[in-house]
């Protein structure tokens, strides 16, 4: 929505994202460092901000009397337990450009479509047992491989930070935003995936 809120850094992860907590309303998000600031001073000239970021907040006044002022240009310069200010990523929504029919030939079963955050698709082919990447236009950017087959591959799903993830007969399997293969997720409890 293109708000900013208050948050407190939960985490840094190795990917150089921010676990944040939104103090306000009680959610998690994972934000790149773009998108966190460290006092209302230091947000864009246009930002729209939460009427909560406004009011005297005990636990933020504490809190962010610990941390310097300053856009944070990296996750080097965050800390865990940190208060800052997070503008959630725009709603996926917000993105899609207006209507346009878009026709892909020779797909074999296609079952399965994400939008990506780049406006790029990618679509999941039962048929032929492939998932694959394609430009807005519908261009053929390549085909996202695993480190095992996919065994009729029937879902995709685009998480907010980008990545996507691919569900198939044997389980699911998380890939990053180009399409490369990351991990498997639940492969050690998941004998079928199914539903």
């Amino acid at each position: 929505d293109n708000v900013w809120y208050n948050a407190v850094i939960e985490e840094i992860a190795a990917d150089g994202y921010a676990h944040v907590h939104f103090s306000d309303y009680g959610n998690s998000d994972k934000l790149k460092s773009a998108f966190l600031v460290k006092s209302p001073e230091d947000l864009p000239p246009d930002a729209e901000v939460d009427p909560h970021v406004q009011t005297v907040d005990p636990h933020v006044q504490t809190a962010s009397s610990k941390s310097k002022a300053g856009k944070i240009e990296s996750s080097e310069n965050l800390c865990p337990s940190e208060v800052c200010l997070g503008k959630p990523p725009m709603d996926l929504l917000s993105l899609a450009t207006p209507k346009q029919d878009l026709v892909i030939t020779d797909l074999k079963g296609p079952v399965g479509l994400g939008l990506m955050l780049d406006q790029s698709l990618v679509v999941v082919c039962r048929g032929d047992g492939t998932v694959r990447r394609f430009s807005r236009e519908g261009e053929f950017l390549g085909q996202v491989t695993s480190h095992r087959e996919f065994v009729r591959p029937v879902d995709v799903l685009v998480l907010r930070c980008g990545d996507f993830v691919v569900r198939d007969e044997l389980g699911i399997q998380l890939f990053g935003e180009e399409g490369k293969f990351i991990k498997y997720l639940g492969e050690h409890f998941i004998n079928r995936c199914y539903g």
